[in-house]
């Protein structure tokens, strides 16, 4: 069936990535994020395949997608990264969602749920050691875990914290790993045992395998892309996606013709204006009008003119032999996503998590 736009998402590059991350990190186990539909990929599929290739964890931002998992029937264990607001405790415990304790109030919250239900509720504790976004500050961290190993309703599965820039301050990430493992070391020596202590991110992974510890969290890496220019590239990785749109229109164009919204593009000569079914709706960057590149038959062109919510305009040259419904790439092949990135300003989490749900996926193993 022809779609204006669509993705092809390759399972295997996403098990192979997988798979290499397991051998770097010595078969620890393994937390991979699925939030923000899995990245862009598809949340269900991903999920699915994940479950599928022996994943410890998966990591959601929001208790929804928990659902959205659970009622596809998938039961690997699912851990909520994100913390929580007051009232959604209820619905974290019916799809068994293992919260993450992100401030102090939200304890209270927990063990009138677990009263409530008779259950012992787990839970990991996030802290603060410099992302400095919300979590549990460590000069509070022992107080909090006295006061939640105490509780007769809750357990403490995990504690972990974060890297704010693991792929650019190698002497800021340093300090966090010593201050986190200090944490721990002094939790063993009061005698607590905690099962899961976790902090390397994908950046962690590939430049400080010290972080390491009992869990990692490989997240933009399982889908096959680096985190930025900056990172070591310790583990090849294969990107999972292509981004493909039908060409919807044609049209022969002679000099000086202006081209979309605002006119912010004149043609400098006689060419042909191809119109693709893709735009910003769809998640392609309007910031890429008079930008970005496409590929067709193994040659990029440019993108003219301003990105419209469903259409973009690609200027090819009048020899080019196109047609209406022919196939363009707009991610994938030579235009590459971390260049698309590093043009805007940006990383590719935010590129492949924007595109939106209205984009067929379509999925080879």
């Amino acid at each position: 069936m022809a779609s204006f736009t669509w993705l092809e998402i390759r399972l295997g590059c996403i098990k192979t990535n997988l798979q290499r991350v397991r051998e770097k990190t010595g078969g620890r186990k393994i937390l991979v994020p699925v939030k923000a539909n899995a990245y862009g990929h598809g949340l269900v599929r991903v999920a699915r395949l994940l479950a599928e290739e022996g994943v410890d964890y998966l990591g959601i931002a929001r208790w929804e997608e928990g659902a959205e998992i659970r009622e596809n029937g998938i039961k690997v264990p699912l851990l909520l990264l994100n913390g929580f607001l007051p009232g959604e405790e209820e619905n974290i415990l019916s799809y068994k969602i293992t919260p993450s304790l992100t401030s102090e109030e939200q304890i209270r919250w927990l063990e009138r749920l677990g009263k409530k239900s008779n259950k012992k509720i787990p839970l990991h504790i996030y802290v603060d050691t410099g992302m400095g976004r919300g979590g549990i500050r460590e000069e509070r961290i022992f107080r909090v875990l006295e006061e939640v190993i105490s509780s007769p309703s809750l357990f403490v599965e995990g504690i972990y914290t974060h890297f704010p820039s693991a792929d650019e301050d190698e002497e800021f990430t340093w300090d966090q790993i010593r201050r986190f493992k200090g944490i721990k070391r002094k939790v063993e020596e009061k005698g607590i045992n905690i099962p899961l202590w976790h902090m390397a991110n994908s950046a962690g992974i590939l430049n400080f395998p010290e972080s390491y510890m009992d869990m990692v969290r490989p997240g933009i890496m399982i889908y096959g892309y680096y985190p930025s220019s900056r990172v070591r590239k310790s583990i090849k990785i294969e990107p999972s996606l292509s981004w493909k749109a039908s060409v919807i229109g044609v049209e022969k164009t002679e000099a000086g013709k202006g081209i979309s919204y605002g006119l912010t593009y004149f043609t400098s000569r006689n060419c042909k204006i191809v119109i693709l079914g893709v735009g910003y709706g769809d998640g392609y960057p309007r910031a890429l009008s008079n930008r970005g590149k496409v590929m067709f038959k193994g040659k990029k062109y440019p993108v003219v003119g301003r990105v419209c919510m469903d259409e973009m305009m690609v200027e090819m040259d009048e020899g080019v032999e196109v047609k209406i419904g022919d196939s363009v790439t707009v991610l994938g092949e030579e235009i590459r996503v971390e260049e698309m990135a590093e043009l805007l300003k940006t990383i590719p989490h935010e590129i492949v998590s924007q595109i939106s749900r209205r984009v067929r996926r379509i999925y080879y193993e």
